[in-house]
């Protein structure tokens, strides 16, 4: 009855105590696996681009179907790294891209529509384009996909390996890199090693096996192929190395080995990098260079660069190639960020048997100082008939926030190249366009509207001939209009 009692009171004590009651310790958590570092992306585009051409034999206008190309894109990919604290990492990416079918959604009529496309040469068919900007099938439908991406990778301490299938950047490889002008990316299957043990240094490893087409990201080539270099190489070997020990210097090398894999015999390519030739297979060696230097002056930047390197096909003397820019960042409070370039680049390719200035995983763009929208088939040297490319450009660009648009872009650009023929008395390579000397205008606006990039760019070149009467002038206008949603 007493130890009854005893309790009561102490239950008693417990409930009327106000509430100061010692809460048990939590049990403690188990530590967490290590983060895997995943990142998901994606990118929806919109893409279209339309041409004139203007000149003695034929003409058509802007917005009409057959000169037009439209795409839809999507891009969805994933990367990881250091999975489990492991080290390892890995990158996956998948495009499509269609046509939604506009090439099919023109009127039947007996005449021209304004605003719709002569897509069926009399009138007849009204498509609103006659093709697209980018495949992704290798046999050519409009509605396909690639896998575009997919790597492991290795990261410790200072040094990260990747293999697989994989972006480049120009900056560390100047002959062979992703071009971002087109709906997505050409990527390359390679091996890629980057060491930054060295103060300020990136060193950087590479074996290149295939690329695939800026054109077809579904056709993959081994690496030169898709230039115009002789199939069945054994890849390109890359070793760069980059600089930037020296505040506002940026100092980078490259230097290129593919084994027997000088262009094919009688190969006139004009429209491919490494072009041209005749003669055995040989190997193939390229040295670029590229120094940049930027400095404060009176709260602005001031800059120049300097370029230039060789190709070397084993069949004859080397493509030589060199250029030098200035240029200026300028802040202006009342009106915003302006800036300035002027540039020159020359092209001697030596004789009959070499080789243009080309990306040779594409064998479109250039890594020149000149390098405009469109201008690359003439500065790169592909249209002088093994002879020389000497181009000067000037270019100024703004940036201003406006109220409605936010960060708003805009740049004007122009260049001349003097093509100077290396075969006497010859007509330039591409008998269709037929020039000698050649000009650019570029006029390009980037923007923000709705959470999308867009970029509108109006371009028009200018060619003439002194060698072929009739065709001497050709004019051409290009309109390209895209919007890039990421997410």
């Amino acid at each position: 009855m007493k130890k009854t009692l005893l309790l009561s009171i102490a239950a008693s004590a417990v409930l009327f105590a106000g509430g100061d009651i010692v809460e048990p310790a939590p049990i403690a958590e188990a530590t967490p696996c290590a983060t895997s570092n995943l990142k998901w992306y994606g990118q929806t585009v919109l893409y279209y681009q339309t041409a004139e051409n203007i000149n003695a034999v034929a003409d058509n206008e802007l917005f009409d179907g057959d000169v037009s190309r439209a795409n839809v894109g999507l891009k969805l990919g994933v990367t990881g790294s250091n999975l489990l604290g492991t080290g390892l990492g890995f990158g996956a990416e998948v495009v499509y891209l269609t046509s939604l079918g506009l090439e099919n959604d023109g009127d039947t009529i007996g005449v021209p529509a304004a605003g719709f496309v002569d897509g069926g040469g009399d009138g007849i068919i009204n498509d609103y384009v006659s093709n697209v900007m980018q495949l992704a099938s290798e046999t050519g439908e409009l509605d396909s996909g690639e896998l575009t991406q997919a790597y492991l990778s290795y990261t410790i301490d200072n040094t990260t390996v990747k293999v697989g299938r994989m972006e480049l950047p120009q900056s560390l490889s100047p002959f062979a890199f992703s071009e971002t002008w087109n709906v997505f990316a050409n990527t390359f299957d390679a091996a890629l090693l980057v060491n930054t043990d060295l103060p300020d240094t990136t060193l950087v490893l590479a074996y290149v096996l295939n690329s695939n087409q800026i054109g077809n990201l579904s056709v993959w080539n081994e690496i030169g192929v898709n230039g115009g270099l002789r199939p069945g190489n054994d890849g390109a070997f890359l070793v760069t190395a980059q600089n930037k020990s020296i505040q506002g210097l940026e100092l980078t090398g490259s230097f290129y080995y593919i084994a027997e894999s000088s262009p094919l015999a009688g190969e006139n390519n004009a429209l491919a990098a490494w072009a041209g030739g005749l003669g055995d297979a040989e190997d193939v060696m390229a040295v670029w260079g590229d120094a940049k230097f930027m400095m404060p002056v009176a709260g602005h930047d001031i800059g120049f660069g300097v370029q230039g390197g060789m190709i070397d096909a084993g069949n004859t003397d080397p493509t030589i190639a060199y250029g030098a820019k200035a240029m200026g960042k300028f802040n202006f409070p009342a009106f915003g960020n302006v800036a300035l370039c002027g540039a020159y680049t020359g092209v001697d390719m030596g004789g009959m048997i070499n080789a243009s200035i080309t990306n040779v995983g594409t064998g479109v763009k250039t890594p020149l100082y000149t390098q405009m929208v469109a201008n690359q088939n003439y500065i790169s040297g592909a249209m002088s008939n093994f002879g020389e490319a000497n181009t000067m450009m000037i270019k100024a660009s703004a940036t201003y926030d406006l109220p409605a648009l936010g960060n708003v872009g805009l740049s004007v650009a122009y260049s001349t190249t003097e093509i100077v023929n290396g075969i006497t008395g010859a007509a330039p390579l591409a008998a269709v366009i037929n020039t000698n000397d050649f000009a650019e205008l570029d006029v390009v606006a980037t923007t923000k509207l709705g959470g999308a990039e867009v970029l509108a760019a109006y371009v028009n070149q200018t060619q003439d001939n002194s060698l072929a009467a009739g065709t001497n002038e050709i004019d051409t206008d290009i309109v390209r209009v895209w919007a890039k949603w990421n997410f």
